[in-house]
C-alpha cells in the first residue's frame, strides 16, 4: 500500500560534510605502505567468467593476501593471490583462492546483500575519494552472491542498502574457486583526475575462523577501517560521466467493482554535484516495489526495530550517523 498521495518533492543532500571533513583538521593516521598499480586492459578484452584466461590477467601484478587473524603474518594453506585491471570504464579483481577441502566451503545463501560473516567469502574496500570518510563495500561469496554497501567512520559495519552497479562470477577450480569481479567505476564517486584510491582486500575462511588481509594485519586490524586502507595508483583518468541517475515508474491501478481505473507517473532523480555531494529529488513516489519488512513476533515489553528499506531515505544516512544510539529504539515502560 502506498505511504504517500498527491505529488511530492524532496531534496535529500548527502556527504555534504565530506570536504570539510577531508581538509580539516581531522587527525588522519598514518597511510600503510601497501600500494598497487592498476594495469590498463583494452576496452572489450575482459569476459567475465571467473576464468582470469585473458592475457592482460596474466601481465597482471599479484597482490598476495596475509593472515591476519588469527595468527597475524603466519603462513597458511590458504593462499589467496589477487590482481586489479581496469578498462575505460570498469575496475576488475580476479581473485584466486586455494583451498585444501573445497567439500567443507560454506555458502548459505546465494541471495543479493545476504549475510556473509558465515560464508567463505572476498571482501573488496574501496576509498574512492582517498579521505577515510567513505567506502565502497564489495563482497563475493564461494557460490557467488554479492553483497554490497556503504562505509563511514561514524560506524564498524556497512550500510548494505547502498546497491552499486557490478558483477561477479565464480568458477570452481582443482585447487579451490576463483572470484572474478567487474565494478563500473561511473556508479562510484570520485575525484576527476585523483591517481590514488584507498584499496584493501580480504578473504574469510568460516570453518577455520582465518581472516587474510592485503594489508593492516594485526589483530586489531579491521576490512572495514577505512584509515588502513593501502594504495591503489592508476585510476587517474577514470570518467565518471554525468553523475545522473533517472529511475522513472508508471503504475496503473484499476477498480474491478467500480469499473474504474486510474495511473500514475513518477520517479527518482539522483545527480552528483561535486565528489563529495549528491542531490536526490523524487516525485510523487510510490514506495510499494520497496522491500517488505522482515516479518517479527515481539513477546517483550520493548518497541520493535525495523530498519529504513525505501533507497531515497537510506542512501546517504550513513554520512549522518554519529556513533551508536544510546537506547537503540527501545520503548522504556
Amino acid at each position: 500500500m502506498p505511504r504517500g498521495r498527491g505529488t511530492l518533492f524532496a531534496i535529500w543532500t548527502a556527504g555534504m560534510m565530506l570536504p570539510a571533513l577531508a581538509t580539516g583538521s581531522v587527525a588522519v593516521p598514518v597511510r600503510t605502505a601497501a600500494v598497487a598499480t592498476v594495469l590498463r586492459a583494452p576496452d572489450g578484452t575482459i569476459t567475465l567468467d571467473g576464468a582470469l584466461d585473458e592475457p592482460a590477467w596474466q601481465r597482471a601484478p599479484v597482490l598476495t593476501l596475509t593472515q591476519q587473524d588469527p595468527h597475524p603474518g603466519q603462513p597458511t594453506p590458504y593462499i589467496t593471490a589477487v590482481r586489479v585491471l581496469r578498462d575505460g570504464t570498469h575496475l576488475y579483481f580476479g581473485v584466486e583462492c586455494t583451498d585444501p577441502d573445497q567439500a567443507k566451503l560454506a555458502m548459505h545463501s546465494l541471495e543479493r546483500d545476504s549475510d556473509q560473516k558465515h560464508d567463505d567469502h572476498v571482501t573488496i574496500v574501496l576509498d574512492t575519494l582517498d579521505t577515510h570518510h567513505l567506502g565502497y563495500v564489495f563482497q563475493v561469496n564461494a557460490g557467488g552472491a554479492r553483497t554490497d554497501g556503504l562505509m563511514s567512520p561514524a560506524s564498524s559495519d556497512p550500510n548494505y542498502d547502498w546497491d552499486g552497479i557490478w558483477d561477479a562470477k565464480v568458477r570452481r577450480t582443482a585447487t579451490g574457486w576463483i572470484a572474478e569481479i567487474a565494478i563500473d567505476v561511473r556508479s562510484l564517486q570520485i575525484r576527476k583526475g585523483a591517481d590514488v584510491w584507498g584499496l584493501n582486500i580480504q578473504r574469510y575462511v568460516p570453518r577455520e575462523q582465518l581472516s587474510l588481509l592485503w594489508t593492516g594485519i594485526s589483530l586489531d586490524a579491521s576490512i572495514f577501517n577505512l584509515t588502513r586502507t593501502g594504495l591503489l595508483e592508476g585510476v587517474g583518468d577514470f570518467q565518471q560521466g554525468r553523475g545522473l541517475e533517472v529511475t522513472p515508474y508508471a503504475l496503473v491501478r484499476h477498480d474491478s467493482a467500480g469499473n474504474r481505473s486510474a495511473g500514475q507517473v513518477g520517479g527518482d532523480v539522483r545527480y552528483n554535484l561535486t565528489p563529495g555531494i549528491t542531490a536526490t529529488l523524487t516525485f510523487n513516489p510510490d514506495f510499494a516495489e520497496a522491500e517488505a519488512d522482515t516479518d517479527q513476533i515481539n513477546l517483550t515489553r520493548f518497541s520493535l526495530f525495523f530498519p529504513e528499506k525505501r533507497r531515497f531515505f537510506s542512501e546517504g544516512a550513513n554520512i549522518f550517523t554519529f556513533g551508536a544510539g544510546l537506547v537503540d529504539n527501545y520503548t522504556f515502560i
